[in-house]
């Protein structure tokens, strides 16, 4: 099991099942966009998201993030709420107004230390498809991130 630790800046490890070359790669082939404005917790979910296989993109801010987006819709954006200037509920909105085409369905989640059952349902309310608080176990996260993802067309 893997906590994300702030104070930990060693680079995440999972079970050397995971490492191997035959392990599962649940999200091989997917693109995920991960915002945080914390350089920890960006490299612990790049490395989670990495081993399982996705093509992963970063953004430190909405502003970066918007831009991912402007480049390519990924198939699913992983967001820390509190940021500062702009936090993940601008990102959410900013995202819901864009047509579909444009991002404005791509599933998402709100990753946040704020884990009262109000914060739960704001995020919900205002887009978010999952709430997910921290401290996040990596297989938490990567279950949670497979589960929105639609099923591969074979």
């Amino acid at each position: 099991m893997i906590h994300l630790d702030p104070v930990d800046h060693r680079p995440p490890r999972m079970a050397a099942s995971a490492e191997s070359s035959h392990a599962p790669r649940p999200l091989r082939g997917r693109d995920v966009l991960v915002v945080d404005d914390d350089p920890d917790a960006r490299a612990f979910l790049e490395a989670v998201f990495s081993l399982g296989g996705a093509d992963v993109r970063i953004a430190s801010s909405v502003t970066a993030a918007l831009a991912e987006v402007d480049r390519r819709v990924p198939d699913v954006i992983v967001s820390d709420i509190g940021m500062p200037e702009r936090d993940g509920f601008d990102l959410i909105g900013a995202i819901r107004r864009r047509a579909p085409a444009h991002g404005g369905a791509v599933p998402a989640v709100a990753l946040t230390a704020f884990a009262r059952g109000q914060d739960r349902r704001k995020a919900l309310a205002c887009g978010f498809q999952v709430h997910v608080a921290k401290p996040v176990d990596a297989h938490e996260i990567l279950a949670v991130v497979v589960s929105l993802l639609p099923p591969r067309s074979q």
